[in-house]
């Protein structure tokens, strides 16, 4: 039987961001409802360790020592991944370890904020192994044919133009809420600019530029 007030949280090791994003809004649930009960789960947590690691590893080290080809192939998945894509191979070979893990947490509702577990939730949704609403945040301002599934119920973007891509994609606007990037609720706490100057012992005479870069992914 499905727990009431349950989320499972599901990300993926691929950058911080991802889990940094569900940590965010089990934060925001917490303080609405202390009830709630929230678990945040790494996809490759329900998989062999040397799995999960050695293609984390690999990730990173592509991103780092190629950069350039990396973007390149990242582009062409986006424009071509209706076509030609792996993405299908990979959710069937993790659906069995997320059937396992869904039907021992029994959530009420899942959150994905990477397509991989998103991908993997929809494929066991289209198969009939689970009937249980998923929503999927996405932590970039544009948006990858990769994040694009059949049964999220709602889509939490970043930016109004988020809205029009998935739309190309057939996700009507009413399965997209924009609600920005979470981020920890400790940045609404901003420091004065004295204080702040003080803090970082910056010379208060130069001009501040705070810079937040993220990979694709």
């Amino acid at each position: 039987m499905i727990k009431p007030k349950r989320i499972l949280f599901l990300s993926a090791p691929f950058g911080h961001g991802h889990a940094k994003a569900a940590q965010a809004v089990i934060k925001a649930i917490k303080q609405k409802d202390p009830d709630v009960d929230t678990r945040l789960v790494d996809v490759f947590e329900e998989y062999p360790d040397f799995f999960g690691s050695a293609l984390t590893k690999a990730y990173l080290q592509f991103v780092a020592k190629v950069p350039k080809f990396y973007g390149t192939l990242y582009d062409m998945q986006n424009q071509y991944g209706k076509y030609f894509s792996m993405r299908s191979v990979m959710h069937m070979a993790g659906a069995y370890q997320m059937l396992k893990l869904v039907r021992k947490i029994q959530p009420s509702a899942i959150v994905c904020t990477h397509f991989l577990p998103a991908g993997i939730v929809d494929y066991l949704i289209e198969n009939k192994y689970i009937n249980i609403p998923v929503y999927g945040i996405i932590t970039d301002y544009s948006l990858h044919y990769w994040w694009v599934f059949e049964h999220i119920r709602k889509y939490f973007v970043g930016c109004e133009a988020m809205v029009a891509s998935l739309q190309q994609y057939n996700i009507g606007a009413e399965h997209v809420l924009v609600s920005g990037i979470p981020s920890s609720l400790d940045l609404t706490k901003l420091n004065s600019r004295p204080e702040i100057i003080q803090k970082l012992n910056l010379r208060p005479n130069l001009p501040i530029v705070a810079a937040m870069v993220a990979a694709p992914g």
